[in-house]
C-alpha cells in the first residue's frame, strides 16, 4: 500500500529561539565599569547634611546595582544603615547646584569644598517644606569623582524608565558641560526613610 504524502511529511522544525536581550553591561564604559566594581566593595565620600559639618562616609552599591547603602546618623545621633534605591533618584547633578550646598557653602565647615568635585543626587520625595530631598557628596580628588560620576550615569540609565531626558549643566557658567539623566517616572517610599537619615 502506497503511503499518503501527509504519512511521508516530517514534523515542521520548531521555532529558531529569539535572540537574547542586549546586555546593558556590554556598553559600559571602562570608566563606568570601574566605578560601579569601586562602589560595590566601598568606596569613601563627604556627605554634606542640611545640618551639621560633613563628614566621610563609606557608601556601596548593592550586588543587583539597584541600591546604594551607608551609615548614617538617625534623629537619637545613633548610627544606622541606610539606604537608597536608584530608581528614587530624579536627578544626577554636578556642582554646588542643591538647596543642600546652596545654603551651606557659605558656611565655615563647606567653605573647601569645591564645585566641580561635588555631585548631588535629587530624589523624587520633597522634604518638608517643600524643599526636594537630595544625597549631596563632595570628593578630594578628579580621579574618584570621576568614577562616581561614570558609574551614577550609567546605572540610572540601565534602571530607570526611558522617558525625556534631563539635562543638568555643570555650573551656571558652563552651560555646554551637561549631564543628560532620563527622568524617573516612578518611586517608593524610602525617600522618606532616607531623609530622616540625614
Amino acid at each position: 500500500m502506497r503511503k499518503s504524502t501527509a504519512d511521508n511529511d516530517d514534523p515542521p522544525p520548531p521555532p529558531p529561539p529569539p535572540p537574547p536581550p542586549l546586555d546593558s553591561h556590554t556598553t559600559r564604559s571602562a570608566a563606568a565599569a570601574e566605578g560601579i566594581a569601586e562602589l560595590k566593595r566601598g568606596s569613601d565620600a563627604m556627605k554634606h547634611g542640611r545640618k551639621g559639618k560633613p563628614y566621610a562616609t563609606t557608601f556601596t552599591l548593592s550586588s543587583d546595582e539597584r541600591t546604594l547603602t551607608w551609615v548614617g546618623k538617625n534623629f537619637l545621633g545613633r548610627n544606622a544603615t541606610r539606604e537608597l534605591p536608584l530608581g528614587d533618584v530624579l536627578e544626577l547633578m554636578i556642582g554646588h547646584e542643591s538647596e543642600v550646598f546652596q545654603r551651606s557653602i557659605n558656611s565655615s565647615s563647606d567653605r573647601g569644598t569645591q564645585a566641580h568635585l561635588s555631585l548631588s543626587l535629587l530624589l523624587l520625595e520633597s522634604e518638608e517644606q517643600g524643599e526636594r530631598a537630595s544625597l549631596d557628596l563632595s570628593f578630594s580628588d578628579d580621579e574618584q569623582f570621576g568614577l562616581w560620576v561614570a558609574a551614577l550615569r550609567t546605572l540610572l540609565a540601565e534602571h530607570q524608565p526611558l522617558p525625556a531626558l534631563v539635562v543638568v549643566p555643570r555650573s551656571p557658567s558652563d552651560p555646554a558641560l551637561a549631564l543628560l539623566v532620563p527622568r524617573a517616572t516612578h518611586g517608593s517610599q524610602s525617600a522618606s526613610a532616607f531623609s530622616a537619615a540625614r
